[in-house]
């Protein structure tokens, strides 16, 4: 069974570039730009790994990351403001 990532950034280009990262890790990778729209995701299906942007509307990061914990996400990444950074300056 292939394993499956979220991305949850309100970045369009953040969530691109991790998107690609793990779609070429072999990954499936699902992007939400929304992060109301990420607790439904959250309960609904499961991911192996779960990449949160902690500055967002609410549900921000840690809310988000606590509910994923919830649900027993195997990795938890928050704040990726480093690649933002890094990336796309």
């Amino acid at each position: 069974m292939q394993k499956r990532g979220l991305i949850v950034d309100d970045e369009p280009a953040v969530c691109e570039m991790v998107g690609r990262v793990l779609t070429s890790a072999g990954m499936e990778a699902l992007t939400l730009t929304k992060s109301a729209d990420a607790p439904g995701l959250l309960s609904g299906g499961k991911f192996d790994v779960v990449f949160l942007d902690l500055h967002m509307a609410a549900p921000d990061g840690i809310e988000l990351a606590r509910r994923a914990l919830e649900e027993k996400a195997r990795d938890i990444v928050g704040e990726i403001s480093a690649l933002k950074t890094y990336f796309l300056h």
